[in-house]
């Protein structure tokens, strides 16, 4: 499914193969590839099917993207970005089956509530904003209910997430992608992505998802029906993400951004408890992202939010190894920075012709 509508089509690609894993196999393999674009780095990771009815993780790879003079993005840059991915995204064995979704950087996705019958207006603003944006183009959006399905059907009158972001920067980056061998099946949110796989990758019965990256930070609400509320936060302050400081930034340091993180945790918390009426859950944070890796962070979130939390930790099958290069190992063996290029992996099993879901 194309970043858009409910019923919007996939994009699909020629079958091929991922990143050298498949040779001398003489049976065909199906690889679910995530492809996680933030406004720094991309993040691939690869899942497999083992034969105990889970996924192993083969395979994770990262580079770091053009970067934005003046930190604004422009034609020239967006071209760039294209241009890298056609560069660096691992080359498919051919044989295999490669199946592929995609997330577009999270600055480049608005989020916001409306009714149901708010919906049409919405995505005709959304025209508008993309149209008079670097981007050029129309906006593909889709939505959810806030409260899920598990209470009742939602009608015009209930409250929805709509998520938008560009419609031609999607089909651009998804026909790169799939120049290159692999079958993009779904551009999805990162909302919707890391809270349907957080429980089936890391056991963790969770209230909601938070991602803390040195470039984004977005909560996304895990309900029994699925995903809920997904609200963009604040990102790391500006003084605190420069080269001076990012060996060392810490949980001291990071406390007062932290803070801020926690009151719109509880702002969100409230809100989804009104909504539902019920009292505010009392289940475990999920936190992922780079910022959620480090030592600290964990233990000042569960302080300031009063409730649990837990890192996001791959929890079964095998996992990549990686190379002897000390220089990359730490930020290879992080879970959490791969937290969404693995989710996005795993809603790859969920998705067929008609789109994800289906």
């Amino acid at each position: 499914m194309l970043f858009g509508s409910a019923n919007s089509t996939h994009l699909a690609a020629t079958s091929s193969r991922f990143a050298g894993l498949s040779l001398g196999r003489t049976r065909r393999s199906v690889a679910y590839v995530g492809v996680d674009l933030s406004e720094t780095y991309a993040k691939i990771a690869c899942l497999r099917e083992n034969r105990n009815g889970g996924f192993d993780w083969t395979q994770q790879y990262r580079w770091k993207l053009p970067a934005m003079a003046s930190n604004e993005p422009s034609t020239t840059w967006l071209d760039d970005v294209l241009k890298s991915l056609a560069d660096r995204l691992p080359r498919p064995i051919d044989g295999d089956v490669n199946l592929a979704t995609v997330a577009l950087p999270m600055s480049w996705t608005q989020y916001q509530t409306a009714l149901g019958h708010e919906l049409d207006q919405v995505h005709r603003r959304s025209d508008a904003i993309f149209r008079h944006s670097v981007f050029a183009s129309d906006s593909a959006v889709c939505h959810w209910p806030v409260t899920g399905a598990h209470l009742r059907l939602p009608d015009a009158n209930s409250q929805y997430v709509t998520a938008a972001t560009a419609q031609r920067a999607s089909c651009q980056i998804a026909a790169v992608i799939t120049s290159l061998g692999y079958q993009v099946r779904s551009v999805l949110p990162h909302a919707v992505a890391l809270t349907h796989a957080s429980f089936q990758l890391t056991g963790i019965d969770a209230q909601c998802v938070l991602w803390l990256d040195r470039s984004s930070a977005l909560i996304a609400v895990r309900h029994r029906s699925g995903v809920g509320l997904a609200r963009s936060l604040p990102s790391l302050p500006t003084h605190l993400d420069t080269p001076d400081v990012a060996v060392r930034l810490d949980a001291y340091a990071l406390r007062p951004y932290l803070s801020d993180i926690a009151g719109e945790y509880h702002r969100t918390a409230d809100y989804v408890a009104r909504s539902e009426n019920a009292s505010r859950s009392q289940k475990p944070i999920l936190i992922a992202g780079s910022l959620a890796g480090i030592d600290g962070v964990d233990e000042v979130l569960a302080t300031l939010c009063n409730v649990p939390i837990a890192t996001w930790t791959f929890r079964s099958g095998s996992r990549p190894t990686p190379p002897s290069n000390s220089a990359c190992v730490q930020d290879l063996q992080l879970d959490s920075d791969f937290a969404s290029a693995l989710s996005l992996a795993y809603a790859t099993t969920r998705t067929s012709k008609r789109g994800y879901g289906k």
